[in-house]
């Protein structure tokens, strides 16, 4: 199994890290786990306060989302309780 090592730059460290243990434990093959660790880090380098980026207008997330595939990452931090209630 592909080893899950990436440190974020700027990212939230606690989605970052939790949304690689979810990853790690939906028994994907390397190649998948690889991708979505990348898509993750790419992403979340480019916008370390997912708070701020869902402020953006919807289409302009849902494009970006389209273009990056970063849904899995999203999808995953809207039902994590710990980084939900830290927003409110």
């Amino acid at each position: 199994m592909t080893e899950l090592i990436v440190y974020p730059s700027r990212s939230d460290r606690g989605l970052h890290a939790g949304y690689l243990e979810h990853v790690k434990a939906l028994g994907l093959s390397d190649r998948a786990i690889r991708d979505r660790v990348r898509i993750a880090a790419d992403f979340l380098g480019r916008h370390p306060d997912l708070q701020a980026w869902m402020g953006l207008p919807a289409a302009e997330r849902v494009s970006e989302l389209n273009r990056t595939g970063a849904w899995p990452l999203v999808c995953y931090a809207i039902g994590d309780p710990a980084w939900a209630d830290a927003g409110r």
